[in-house]
């Protein structure tokens, strides 16, 4: 076939996309005018009538069909040719639709009613509900009857949730209806992103970046926009490039190649800065860096701090009795350089605890922490410390971090859709040494110990006396880690709004705000700590016999309902018996709820375990309280293997209420019980 004939062809085929997108695109204007048709209906009548939302959600989904047809369109080789002169056209027709069709998003009506059950379901989606608060969400947004403003909230929760489920097409699709009703300039960047970082995960390159261009006049070149360009680029270089043009907006050196032969990557970069000011040097600044099967990428971290513009520095690596090769690494880089010292453990007992055995050698003025596969820009220590001297109130700094992959990539934080890419960097905290005389050191524990660390020194010392440092430059990258971000681990960035990580947050926050005395905010570094009730899989050093005598199950944030599950909490630890106990909130109420002050009490003075869900779980006897929270099946909860198992109520029910309520006991902790009206221990 000749070049020519070929040329023809194209042209036909192109001339064919055409006629069928005009095509589409008019059958499109017509659904258009159907659906803003009903929606001014709706906010001329505010009608609720089932005729009506029938109507407008087969219209909708009559719409839906014919922008999958356009989206193959546009998916198409030659389509994706044209862009440019599209583009142009595009961009000239824009404003006109948007003042064209402009739905109303400052509906008249209040919403304070809906915001605040939007608000609760959201928690209850995530906080164990899932059952019952997804289609009520769900509900919401297709609703005629809610504002504009909730709907567009309830799409956002559903983007957020199908995600995570990396169910990708479902969440584009509720992206696509919040940007098609939410007309607010200050909200097209935060939208954008999110909608980026799901056309990337479908391999959608080239339509996210158009995406960004197209609101690029309208947002600026701000660090996020920069960032979420960087996130749709396919080269390292190209990445590298955008991140750049941060460090330059702020006046920071730029990073380049380390090794020219090599290819670019995370361990391969270095930025060379000049040396700070020579007065910060008289402060010594220890950094402790715990270490475990760093073998790959603990020489990033070493390199770059050994990189930084102040120089007056001790490096405490504390290798947590690692498997691999960490430690002979590290023993290099001592031999290199007197600064960098080496601890090592003979037993693994997690960061915090390695952090602990660093801060007792440690001897500098100041003191910060360095994750393992973290690269810091070598002026992050200076532009820290700098902050701390310039503020009298001020006794530590930190700064903010994206998480990037080796090959540049930054990286949405987790697997929670989020609508930017800059995050707080609880690591680099920099603090004044004689925070350690006030509040003593890490708490003992696997995870989740920064948030601690930081909300006790504000205790101690206020809120005001931290400081964040260039929140809009990102002065460390954190090395992506997939088995970090598992969605099967107990430890995992999700359980901080059902499981491990928010039982030990709320247990945490309750101890600290109810401390007498300054003094008892202090853990000892030197040894192992438990100054408040905690899960057994976040200790470093668990009890050896994990079986109890009794389990309690019920809800704990309900002063009226668990009085006599007090009784008998009481009554079990005054002969010293073994106790667990799980929250299981109720749906109808705020599952945000703390435990009350006097579980918490109970739980410190017999040391019951707070049990959390998937945990294996070993008991002579279990009973559970307010039976009326077994309505509502929770999402999960620890799997109990039981001697014996009652449900006390001492309230008349009908057998078909008993029935659901042993089905969901069973569901949820794999236990068959019996009745009774009270138990006594």
């Amino acid at each position: 076939m000749t070049s020519e004939q070929t040329n023809i062809n194209k042209q036909k085929k192109f001339n064919e996309l055409q006629k069928q997108l005009k095509e589409l695109e008019l059958r499109l204007e017509e659904e258009e005018k159907k659906e803003k048709k009903l929606i001014n209906k709706f906010n001329e009548l505010n009608l609720k009538s089932e005729t009506t939302d029938d109507l407008y959600r087969k219209e909708l989904s009559r719409k839906k069909k014919e922008e999958k047809k356009l989206r193959r369109i546009e998916n198409s080789r030659i389509w994706r040719l044209t862009f440019p002169i599209r583009y142009t056209i595009a961009s000239l027709k824009g404003k006109k639709y948007k003042e064209e069709f402009n739905i109303k998003t400052n509906n008249k009506k209040s919403g304070k009613g809906s915001l605040e059950k939007i608000k609760q379901l959201e928690k209850a989606l995530w906080g164990g509900f899932s059952k019952y608060a997804l289609p009520e969400v769900e509900d919401i947004k297709n609703s005629l009857s809610e504002p504009t403003n909730i709907k567009i909230r309830a799409a956002w929760i559903l983007a957020k949730w199908y995600y995570d489920l990396q169910d990708y097409d479902r969440a584009l699709e509720e992206i696509k209806y919040v940007n098609e009703f939410d007309m607010r300039k200050n909200t097209f960047l935060s939208n954008t992103i999110s909608e980026i970082k799901v056309l990337r995960s479908q391999g959608q390159l080239d339509l996210a970046k158009n995406k960004l261009w197209n609101i690029s006049e309208d947002v600026g070149f701000n660090s996020e926009f920069i960032l979420a360009m960087a996130h749709v680029e396919k080269s390292p270089e190209s990445k590298l490039k955008w991140l750049n043009l941060i460090y330059e907006k702020h006046g920071y050196t730029l990073v380049e190649k380390r090794d020219k032969e090599r290819n670019l990557a995370l361990d391969n970069l270095i930025s060379n800065s000049k040396k700070a000011d020579s007065n910060l040097n008289q402060y010594k600044i220890s950094i402790i860096v715990p270490a475990f099967k760093a073998e790959d990428s603990i020489h990033i971290a070493l390199n770059s701090l050994l990189e930084q513009t102040v120089k007056n520095i001790e490096i405490i690596v504390v290798d947590d009795c690692s498997p691999d090769n960490t430690a002979g690494i590290v023993q290099e880089f001592v031999k290199r350089d007197s600064r960098v010292k080496l601890i090592r453990k003979e037993r693994n007992e997690g960061a915090y605890a390695a952090r602990n055995e660093g801060l007792l050698q440690a001897t500098g003025d100041y003191i910060t922490v360095h994750d393992s596969d973290d690269w810091s820009h070598p002026q992050k220590l200076e532009i820290q410390l700098t902050e701390i001297l310039k503020k009298p109130n001020v006794i530590g700094s930190f700064s903010n971090l994206i998480r990037i992959s080796n090959e540049l990539l930054p990286i949405n934080a987790g697997s929670l859709l989020s609508k930017r890419f800059l995050i707080m960097n609880t690591s680099s905290l920099l603090f004044d040494r004689k925070v350690i005389s006030v509040i003593g050191g890490w708490d003992s524990v696997r995870v989740a110990g920064d948030t601690e660390f930081l909300w006790r020194l504000q205790k101690a010392f206020g809120e005001d006396s931290l400081a964040l440092v260039e929140p809009n430059v990102p002065l460390s990258l954190a090395l992506f880690s997939e088995s970090s971000l598992t969605g099967t681990s107990q430890t995992h960035v999700k359980t901080i709004r059902f499981g491990l990580r928010r039982i030990y947050r709320e247990a945490g926050e309750w101890w600290q705000n109810n401390v007498e005395n300054e003094k008892d905010l202090f853990v000892d570094p030197k040894r192992y700590n438990k100054k408040f009730p905690r899960p057994i899989p976040i200790m470093n050093k668990k009890p050896e016999d994990l079986t109890y005598d009794f389990v309690f199950i019920g809800d704990f944030a309900s002063e009226e309902s668990i009085q006599s599950i007090l009784r008998n909490m009481n009554d079990a630890g005054e002969k010293n018996k073994k106790m667990a106990i799980y929250h299981w909130p109720y749906y109808q109420n705020d599952i945000k709820s703390p435990i009350i002050d006097e579980v918490y009490k109970l739980c410190n003075k017999y040391d019951v375990a707070l049990l959390i869900p998937n945990e294996e779980v070993n008991t002579g006897t279990t009973l559970v309280y307010t039976s009326h929270v077994l309505d509502y099946v929770l999402d999960g909860g620890p799997n109990i293997d039981s001697h014996e198992s009652f449900i006390i109520e001492n309230k008349e029910i009908s057998e078909e209420s008993k029935k659901l309520r042993e089905k969901n006991l069973l569901n949820v902790c794999n236990i068959s019980a019996k009745w009774k009206s009270k138990f006594d221990i």
